[in-house]
C-alpha cells in the first residue's frame, strides 16, 4: 500500500506542477489570485522596454561609452586637422571637398583620401575619391568609387559637417 500511495502522490504532484505552469503561462493566476506588489517585482513606468527586458550590463555600457569617446576624439582631431589645412589653404586627409570635373564642367563631392608632397617642397597634390553617379563612361561606372590624383586648383573647401565626416571616417579609418 505504501508504494501505491507514493505513486499517487507523485502523479498528483506532477499534475499539480503541470497545471500550475499552465495557469502561470496563460495568466489565469493573475486574474484569480493576483500577487501583491513588492518592491522587487514592481516596474518603474519611466523605464523603457529595453531597460525592463535586459538587465543592466556595466561592461556593455563601458564599451559603448569607450566607443563614443573614441568617435568623439576622432571627429575632434579631424576637425582640427581640417581647420589647420584650411588656414594654410590646403586639404587634410579624409577631408570632404568639391572636385571640379573638367569633362563634365561640374563640381562633384569627394573625399581627400591621401595628401602627397614631393621632395621639391612644391604644393601638395591629392588622391581623391568620389562616386560617379552621373553619365557613366566606359572607365567610370555609375555608383562606383573613382579615385584620381589632382591638384589644389581643382578642389574647393566645403563647410564642416559632422555626420558626413563621421561617415567618411567610418568608411576609411574603420571607426
Amino acid at each position: 500500500t505504501i508504494p501505491l500511495i507514493k505513486r499517487q502522490i507523485l502523479q498528483n504532484t506532477s499534475t499539480f506542477h503541470m497545471l500550475s505552469s499552465l495557469g502561470e503561462w496563460s495568466g489565469l493566476f493573475d486574474v484569480l489570485a493576483p500577487r501583491q506588489a513588492t518592491e522587487a517585482n514592481t516596474v518603474d513606468p519611466t523605464d523603457s522596454p529595453a531597460t525592463i527586458a535586459e538587465p543592466q550590463n556595466s561592461d556593455a555600457h563601458a564599451e559603448a561609452d569607450s566607443n563614443d569617446n573614441r568617435i568623439a576624439a576622432a571627429l575632434q582631431s579631424q576637425e582640427q586637422s581640417e581647420n589647420q589645412a584650411t588656414a594654410a589653404n590646403t586639404f587634410a586627409q579624409y577631408q570632404r571637398a568639391l572636385y571640379f570635373h573638367k569633362a563634365r564642367n561640374m563640381h562633384l563631392e569627394c573625399c581627400v583620401v591621401d595628401v602627397h608632397t614631393d621632395d621639391s617642397g612644391d604644393e601638395p597634390y591629392y588622391t581623391i575619391q568620389y562616386h560617379d553617379n552621373i553619365l557613366p563612361t566606359d572607365q567610370e561606372q555609375s555608383g562606383k568609387p573613382v579615385e584620381k590624383q589632382t591638384t589644389q586648383n581643382r578642389l574647393q573647401h566645403v563647410p564642416w559637417n559632422q555626420e558626413k565626416t563621421l561617415a567618411l571616417l567610418q568608411r576609411y579609418k574603420k571607426l
